[in-house]
């Protein structure tokens, strides 16, 4: 079986992103607890605490990686938390950005668009998602 390879959309961001552009918050995973057993894991450490969201206005111009956006803050931090959690190399430039009624987390900036192409392919076989390659 051949996997056709996925390049990721270019979007520019001082324009409004298609509907489709905006993946619904993921859904909360929950998992069967066996009566008298503990809800909480003691052995797992707590997810770090996610940043507060930034104004996109604020972010540097260059081209970035979007990994989702989201309605609510929460559901974007989450997300954030749980990026982080997988992937501790991208911790350092990721970040939630308030935009209008959208909370985005993005990672940037980088320097080139091929660089942001490279690292969008790098989550995506980390994450098994598709990124959003963003310039503003």
């Amino acid at each position: 079986m051949t996997v056709s390879s996925v390049e990721p959309e270019l979007l520019r961001l001082d324009s409004p992103p298609p509907a489709a552009a905006a993946p619904a918050a993921p859904a909360a995973a929950v998992a069967a607890v066996p009566d008298g057993a503990p809800a909480d894991d003691p052995t797992e450490p707590p997810l770090p605490d996610a940043p507060a969201p930034r104004p996109l206005a604020s972010a540097e111009r260059g081209w970035w990686i979007q990994l989702g956006a989201f309605r609510q803050r929460e559901g974007a931090e989450s997300f954030h938390r749980r990026v982080i959690a997988e992937v501790d190399w991208l911790a350092p430039v990721l970040g939630v950005f308030s935009d209008a009624a959208l909370f985005r987390l993005q990672a940037g900036p980088y320097a080139s668009r091929e660089e942001a192409r490279a690292g969008a392919e790098r989550v995506r076989e980390a994450l098994q998602l598709v990124p959003l390659v963003v310039q503003r």
